[in-house]
């Protein structure tokens, strides 16, 4: 009888290295080539100028940072995990010439043109709610929202009182720091706060835009850090939620979603 041929040793190294590491839901093997296959057309610089090239360059480079950023030992605890890690490294990537300029070129026209960001915050924003329990939405709602307009309140005053000791002014650094830090994101935040600035004030909006952006993102990123240190130290106290958005009691039951049944005839009428 003939016994069963085993995998050769490469083929096993892959095979494990596949099924282990696991890279924005891509294998450890597969995500290697994609790799590679990218590095070669930066080298060659033949990366389509559309959203195929651009999402490519994205899902590769912001793969790897965000891997990276959530196992390296101090970062993944106290500097913001992965998400900063990303952010900061892909501007140090750009800023420092590593990739091409017409790669950076084809991933900026392809977040500023398309409006990919406000495509993406909407369905983000959509989807987590769309995931929530009704009842437990509704509960923490009412805890929350109070809590988010004081603390918006207290940063207008805070950050305008300290422009005006600062010599800035409290109008400009209202403007141009602390309702940039209220608006939290960049299509659904700055860019339209620009756009109305440069309606009011006769500007053009990207100059007013790049004065914004400075202000969101380091605030952005001290946010992130400043949470994660806080979850990292209070570990042990009641204060810390462990991951649960609200604090249920007996009378509060979690509902499992049943599945939808799709039907194709009616998709069809539709």
């Amino acid at each position: 009888m003939k016994k069963d041929r085993q995998p050769s040793g490469a083929i096993s190294f892959f095979s494990n290295f596949e099924a282990k590491l696991k890279i924005v839901g891509v294998g450890g093997t597969a995500f290697l080539l994609m790799t590679l296959l990218l590095f070669v057309v930066l080298w060659m610089d033949i990366l389509p100028d559309n959203m195929g090239g651009a999402l490519f360059t994205l899902v590769i480079f912001g793969g790897a940072l965000y891997y990276l950023g959530s196992h390296l030992p101090i970062f993944k605890s106290y500097l913001g995990g992965g998400s900063v890690f990303a952010t900061v490294g892909a501007a140090i990537i750009a800023g420092l010439g590593l990739v091409p300029s017409g790669a950076i070129g084809t991933v900026r026209n392809f977040i500023s043109t398309s409006n990919f960001l406000e495509f993406y915050i909407v369905s983000l924003i959509i989807s987590a709610i769309l995931k929530m329990d009704r009842q437990l939405l509704l509960k923490s709602a009412v805890r929350f929202l109070p809590v988010a307009f004081l603390a918006m309140v207290a940063n207008f005053f805070v950050v305008g009182l300290v422009g005006q000791l600062l010599g800035l002014g409290f109008v400009h650094t209202s403007l141009y720091i602390s309702f940039p830090v209220m608006a939290g994101g960049v299509g659904a935040g700055i860019v339209p706060l620009s756009t109305i600035y440069g309606s009011a004030l006769g500007l053009p909006a990207g100059p007013i835009l790049s004065q914004l952006f400075p202000a969101l993102v380091l605030s952005n990123l001290l946010a992130i850090i400043g949470a994660g240190l806080l979850v990292k130290n209070t570990e042990q106290s009641t204060w810390n939620g462990h991951g649960d958005l609200l604090k249920t009691t007996g009378e509060m039951k979690a509902t499992k979603a049943q599945p939808v049944k799709i039907e194709f005839e009616r998709l069809l009428v539709e």
